[in-house]
């Protein structure tokens, strides 16, 4: 892999996340979860940095889920809604591993960049979240 990766405005690729979902996602998502659009910047893999940015219309929600990695959230532009706290541009959230989150953007919409310790990230949603820990499983995320 190359030792300097350039990820140039001018050439953004901006997707649908239901293009790009796991096919046992595309029928859950919500309309707003379905078009938010990413952009990826650094795609990762194991042991490579993931960085991505994602643009959220008004009103748009990400579902309550966990990743089974950590991950740092900067808001580039508008406004994300997390729990009772709206954070503006310059804001950023750390959510560790294993750890239930969901975000609202705010009035003006939102655009977020996303950055992971590497690209294998697993999903996992509240649901299925709650039900592993019931059965017993520590972190349900690294199932």
């Amino acid at each position: 892999m190359a030792k300097i990766k350039v990820s140039d405005v001018d050439e953004a690729n901006w997707i649908r996340s239901v293009d790009m979902a796991p096919p046992e996602m595309v029928d859950t998502l919500e309309p707003d979860e379905a078009n938010t659009l990413i952009n990826i910047h650094a795609e990762g893999s194991d042991d490579v940095l993931q960085l991505f940015e994602v643009k959220l219309p008004a009103g748009a929600k990400q579902r309550v889920h966990a990743h089974d990695t950590d991950e740092i959230i900067y808001v580039v532009s508008g406004a994300m809604q997390l729990g009772n706290r709206t954070l503006g541009p310059g804001s950023s959230v750390y959510v560790a591993k294993d750890t239930l989150y969901g975000f609202a953007a705010g009035e003006a919409g939102l655009r977020i960049l996303v950055f992971r310790s590497d690209g294998r990230v697993k999903y996992c949603s509240k649901d299925d979240y709650l039900r592993l820990r019931a059965e017993g499983v520590r972190h349900p995320t690294e199932v």
